[in-house]
């Protein structure tokens, strides 16, 4: 028996994608992960009998595996509530030019955390970006749908398991940050009657 599917962004009206990325900002929020705090720290320490060594404070795995598989749904392109697709139904469907604005504002620094987030990591002289290492973990690592992601994430591991460890926790913090934000700005729009219905593709008289 085929494994079932859920809707593609297509199965929804504009406003049903909008309506349903604010109740999956809603279940984030619940996360175990999220009311504790993700505070992921990466510190060095010296000593002269050991040497250089690296320090990561992260969070409790089983929680941090939940809040991946619906940190995701933000993250992966195709979902119905990927932020990019959101950002861009908050410029077509708010009537109001002030939650535009925040919802531009965000849309900025969800940019800079894609490409900047926590420390720079270079890896046999390229660059691995934020949006990079936490594609494969969540694809190569906590899914494992992807076995070259996989492959890549173990190189990567065996260089320096604790810094591309830091850095895909970090871009969580972020990321997560402008999510919750943008579900605010969403949150009102809906409920002050501020997001427009349009026509259903296909619909006409």
């Amino acid at each position: 028996m085929g494994r079932r599917r859920g809707k593609t962004t297509s199965s929804y009206t504009p406003r049903q994608q909008l309506e349903l990325f604010y109740r999956r900002v809603g279940e984030l929020a619940q996360e175990r992960l999220l009311l504790k705090g993700l505070r992921p720290r990466l510190s060095l320490k010296y000593t002269t009998d050991d040497g250089l060594s690296t320090i990561l404070r992260e969070p409790d795995e089983v929680d941090l595996r939940s809040f991946v598989l619906s940190f995701r749904h933000f993250f992966a392109k195709g979902e119905p509530v990927h932020l990019y697709s959101i950002y861009a139904l908050c410029d077509r469907l708010i009537s109001s030019d002030e939650l535009r604005g925040y919802a531009r504002q965000s849309r900025e620094h969800w940019k800079e955390a894609l490409t900047r987030s926590g420390i720079g990591m270079n890896f046999n002289g390229r660059e691995i970006t934020p949006e990079h290492i936490t594609d494969l973990w969540i694809n190569g690592h906590y899914f494992h749908s992807d076995q070259d992601k996989m492959r890549e994430l173990e190189s990567l591991m065996r260089f320096d398991l604790k810094v591309s460890r830091f850095l895909f926790l970090s871009f969580l913090c972020d990321a997560t940050r402008q999510v919750m934000y943008l579900g605010d700005v969403v949150g009102v729009g809906l409920r002050k009657g501020l997001v427009r219905e349009l026509p259903v593709a296909g619909a006409g008289g």
